[in-house]
C-alpha cells in the first residue's frame, strides 16, 4: 500500500512503491506542471490538460498520467496511458482522507505513486512522514 508524505511545495507525494521513497522525477515534474498551470491561466481561467508521461528517474521507467485544472495538479505514477483519471482522482481524495489500511474500496488500480496540489478547500489531516529532499 502506499505511503504518505508530504513535500513543503504545496503538493502531497505519495512513497513510490518501487523505490520506498518519493520519486523525484514525479515532484520535478509536478511543480513544473504547476507552473504551467499557472502561467496558462493568466490567458484562460478556464484551462485545463491532460496527458501522457514517462518518468525516468530509478531502475524502473514508469508511465504516468498527469491532469492540470482549476483544482491544481494531479500526476499519477506506473499507471497505464489509458487509466481513467477521475477514478484515480477519486482513489487519491479517498486514500488522503483516510487512515491507512482503512480504504472500504478502491475505484481502480492504486498508482505506485502520486503527487496531487493541496488546495485550500482540499486540506487533508495527513499521517505524514517526513523526508529530505
Amino acid at each position: 500500500m502506499l505511503d504518505k508524505s508530504i513535500s513543503t511545495s504545496g503538493f502531497v507525494s505519495t512513497i513510490c512503491q518501487h523505490t520506498g521513497r518519493q520519486c523525484r522525477s514525479a515532484t520535478r515534474l509536478a511543480r513544473d506542471l504547476e507552473q504551467a498551470n499557472v502561467t496558462a491561466r493568466t490567458f484562460s481561467p478556464v484551462f485545463e490538460l491532460a496527458g501522457v508521461t514517462r518518468l525516468a528517474g530509478c531502475h524502473e521507467t514508469c508511465m504516468g498520467i498527469f491532469r492540470l485544472s482549476l483544482d491544481g495538479v494531479q500526476l499519477f505514477c506506473g499507471v497505464e496511458p489509458d487509466a481513467g483519471l477521475d477514478e484515480l482522482s477519486a482513489f487519491a481524495s479517498q486514500f488522503l482522507e483516510t487512515d491507512a489500511g482503512e480504504l472500504a474500496s478502491m475505484p481502480c488500480d492504486p498508482p505506485l505513486a502520486f503527487a496531487t496540489t493541496i488546495s485550500a478547500r482540499h486540506q487533508p489531516e495527513l499521517h505524514i512522514r517526513a523526508e529530505a529532499s
